[in-house]
Protein backbone atom coordinates (compact mmCIF):
# COMPACT_ATOMS: atom_id res chain seq x y z
CA UNK A 1 0.00 0.00 0.00
CA UNK A 2 1.40 3.43 -0.71
CA UNK A 3 -0.14 7.12 0.81
CA UNK A 4 -0.37 9.87 -1.47
CA UNK A 5 0.08 13.55 -0.44
CA UNK A 6 -3.45 14.30 0.12
CA UNK A 7 -4.58 10.86 1.57
CA UNK A 8 -4.07 7.81 3.61
CA UNK A 9 -4.05 4.47 2.05
CA UNK A 10 -6.39 2.55 3.46
CA UNK A 11 -7.64 -1.25 3.95
CA UNK A 12 -11.11 -2.77 4.74
CA UNK A 13 -12.44 -5.61 6.22
CA UNK A 14 -16.67 -5.32 6.58
CA UNK A 15 -17.50 -8.38 9.30
CA UNK A 16 -20.47 -10.56 8.04
CA UNK A 17 -20.99 -12.16 11.38
CA UNK A 18 -21.33 -10.60 15.21
CA UNK A 19 -18.90 -12.55 17.73
CA UNK A 20 -15.62 -11.88 18.38
CA UNK A 21 -12.00 -11.69 16.50
CA UNK A 22 -7.99 -12.49 17.23
CA UNK A 23 -6.00 -9.90 14.58
CA UNK A 24 -2.66 -9.68 14.32
CA UNK A 25 -0.16 -8.63 11.72
CA UNK A 26 2.40 -6.47 10.89
CA UNK A 27 3.45 -3.48 8.87
CA UNK A 28 6.85 -2.69 7.31
CA UNK A 29 8.90 0.15 5.32
CA UNK A 30 9.22 -1.30 1.87
CA UNK A 31 11.26 1.73 0.29
CA UNK A 32 14.04 2.40 2.75
CA UNK A 33 15.36 4.82 -0.01
CA UNK A 34 13.94 8.04 1.09
CA UNK A 35 11.31 9.67 2.55
CA UNK A 36 10.74 9.73 6.39
CA UNK A 37 8.30 7.05 7.20
CA UNK A 38 4.58 6.53 8.07
CA UNK A 39 2.24 6.21 10.55
CA UNK A 40 0.17 3.11 10.71
CA UNK A 41 -3.26 2.54 12.51
CA UNK A 42 -5.34 -0.69 12.95
CA UNK A 43 -9.03 1.13 13.69
CA UNK A 44 -12.60 -0.07 14.26
CA UNK A 45 -15.77 1.99 12.24
CA UNK A 46 -19.52 1.21 13.52
CA UNK A 47 -22.33 3.57 12.85
CA UNK A 48 -22.70 4.01 16.43
CA UNK A 49 -19.46 4.46 17.91
CA UNK A 50 -17.63 6.46 14.53
CA UNK A 51 -13.66 5.22 14.44
CA UNK A 52 -12.07 3.90 17.45
CA UNK A 53 -8.22 3.13 17.35
CA UNK A 54 -7.15 -0.31 18.25
CA UNK A 55 -3.55 -0.38 17.95
CA UNK A 56 -0.48 2.48 16.04
CA UNK A 57 2.44 3.22 15.29
CA UNK A 58 5.13 5.12 13.99
CA UNK A 59 8.09 3.40 11.35
CA UNK A 60 10.41 5.75 10.91
CA UNK A 61 12.09 5.62 7.07
CA UNK A 62 14.33 2.00 6.87
CA UNK A 63 12.80 1.12 10.33
CA UNK A 64 12.10 -2.24 11.20
CA UNK A 65 8.22 -4.42 10.29
CA UNK A 66 5.80 -3.82 13.45
CA UNK A 67 3.50 -6.12 14.43
CA UNK A 68 0.17 -5.88 16.71
CA UNK A 69 -1.64 -8.75 18.44
CA UNK A 70 -5.89 -7.78 19.06
CA UNK A 71 -7.65 -10.65 20.92
CA UNK A 72 -10.90 -11.12 21.77
CA UNK A 73 -12.04 -7.97 19.59
CA UNK A 74 -16.41 -8.12 19.89
CA UNK A 75 -17.48 -6.76 16.41
CA UNK A 76 -20.60 -6.95 14.96
CA UNK A 77 -22.23 -7.47 11.61
CA UNK A 78 -21.16 -4.45 9.06
CA UNK A 79 -18.54 -2.99 11.08
CA UNK A 80 -15.63 -2.43 9.50
CA UNK A 81 -12.02 -3.35 10.46
CA UNK A 82 -9.21 -0.58 9.15
CA UNK A 83 -5.37 -0.73 8.42
CA UNK A 84 -3.78 2.69 7.12
CA UNK A 85 -1.06 4.04 6.40
CA UNK A 86 -0.38 7.72 6.71
CA UNK A 87 2.20 9.13 5.15
CA UNK A 88 3.81 11.48 8.03
CA UNK A 89 3.85 14.59 5.71
CA UNK A 90 5.94 13.21 3.28
CA UNK A 91 4.82 10.61 1.24
CA UNK A 92 7.58 10.08 -1.14
CA UNK A 93 8.99 6.52 -0.78
CA UNK A 94 6.12 5.61 1.36
CA UNK A 95 5.49 1.97 -0.14
CA UNK A 96 4.08 0.08 3.10
CA UNK A 97 3.75 -3.41 3.96
CA UNK A 98 1.03 -4.67 5.36
CA UNK A 99 -0.14 -8.58 6.62
CA UNK A 100 -3.20 -9.60 8.41
CA UNK A 101 -4.95 -12.39 9.69
CA UNK A 102 -8.13 -11.93 11.00
CA UNK A 103 -9.93 -15.25 12.82
CA UNK A 104 -13.28 -15.90 14.64
CA UNK A 105 -13.25 -16.77 18.34
CA UNK A 106 -15.49 -19.35 18.68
Amino acid sequence: MHPTMSGLAVIGWKTPFTGLVNVAGFFSDLDPNCGNGVVWSVDIWSANNGSQSLASGTIANGGAAQSFSLTGISIKAGQLLYFTADPNGDYHCDTTGVDVTINQVR
